[in-house]
């Protein structure tokens, strides 16, 4: 979003405490206009300024009261970013903290509110009841994924994927952090129940996720890939799957792998508890193992039309990053002309 912001003309400055590996020092700018920087926020403080908070980080319960009387004395706009569903499982030892961040959003402390999920929009609407909220999803750079499809594959071949390959058997994909809200007692079914196939999993392992999956001959853990290179292996699968398990978390997710699975016109299988998913026709969806078995063997089915997978990279394109930046805005807009007619500028 950032980088989107950016080529829409906005200068962008993104706060780092080097807590988890930053190495800021002053201002670093990473792409055109687009600064890591490490600095107070008296230092970032911007006449007519938007500044964006996220639910997954108690930044904006930090700043509190007084500063963000400051931004709008300086003509700049309050914005919150409801991304993940606050739970445990996600934020885990911050929770408390996310929670209260949360109860301290309002008309008064807010301008806009943004959610990435319709029930989190819902949510957000029923705090901020004079305020523009808005619906913006993850999204993708297709440009990332377009690249691979100017090289033959038989070119492109990982060394950790060379050996799923050599198989001959079809591949189901997934990349993502291997992590608690995985159904993994639903995957592990799966992969004793189809040995004729391949089942890859790449992504971190997030508070002991990869050791819940059993070990199998057809079952690849390839752990966390460079996400330059990640196109490269995920272009071998035959379809992918986003497996949640039913909850608040899979209710309440848009997944950013989903979009770049379109983008690679990756046919994909989720669980039925997953609704933003389920928002897009092309989707399957499973409610148990023996659903998400046939789920698979139908992906596999449309996975051989050219047609349907250059529907699904249509599909990306439309939910690119750019297209969320233009909605961001849009509502920036609308709480800057609120503000003005607020102030009998109107």
């Amino acid at each position: 979003m950032a980088l989107a912001m950016a080529r829409q003309g906005y200068l962008v400055f993104y706060q780092t405490t080097n807590s988890t590996g930053d190495q800021a020092v002053g201002f670093h700018e990473v792409y055109p206009n687009v600064f890591i920087t490490n600095q107070p926020v008296e230092s970032l403080l911007r006449e007519g300024a938007l500044y964006s908070f996220y639910s997954t980080v108690a930044t904006l319960l930090a700043w509190g009261e007084t500063v963000i009387e400051d931004i709008r004395r300086t003509g700049g706009r309050v914005a919150y970013e409801y991304i993940d569903h606050i739970d445990p499982e996600i934020s885990f030892h911050t929770t408390n903290e996310l929670s209260q961040q949360l109860e301290f959003v309002s008309d008064a402390t807010i301008d806009i509110g943004v959610a990435s999920a319709a029930a989190l929009q819902v949510e957000l609407e029923a705090k901020l009841k004079d305020r523009p909220v808005v619906y913006v999803p993850n999204g993708v750079d297709q440009s990332h994924y377009d690249g691979v499809m100017d090289h033959d594959r038989k070119d492109t071949i990982p060394p950790a994927m060379a050996a799923v390959i050599e198989t001959g058997r079809p591949i189901v994909g997934y990349f993502g952090a291997l992590a608690p809200w995985l159904w993994y007692e639903m995957i592990n079914e799966l992969t004793e129940q189809r040995q004729d196939l391949s089942f890859v999993f790449i992504g971190p392992d997030y508070l002991g996720g990869q050791s819940q999956i059993v070990a199998r001959e057809n079952v690849y853990l390839l752990g966390a890939v460079d996400y330059a290179v990640l196109p490269y292996y995920a272009q071998h699968f035959d379809l992918s799957i986003i497996p949640f398990k039913p909850g608040d978390i899979a209710r309440t997710t848009s997944p950013l792998k989903l979009f770049e699975y379109f983008a690679l016109g990756k046919p994909v299988v989720v669980t039925s508890a997953m609704d933003e998913c389920l928002r897009f026709e092309c989707v399957l969806a499973a409610a148990s193992t023996d659903e998400f078995s046939l789920r698979i063997d139908e992906a596999r089915n449309l996975s051989q039309s050219g047609s349907y997978q250059s529907s699904l990279r249509e599909i990306a394109r439309q939910n690119s990053w750019d297209a969320r930046a233009e909605a961001l805005i849009l509502a920036d807009e609308r709480a800057i002309e609120q503000r003005n007619g607020s102030n009998g500028k109107g």
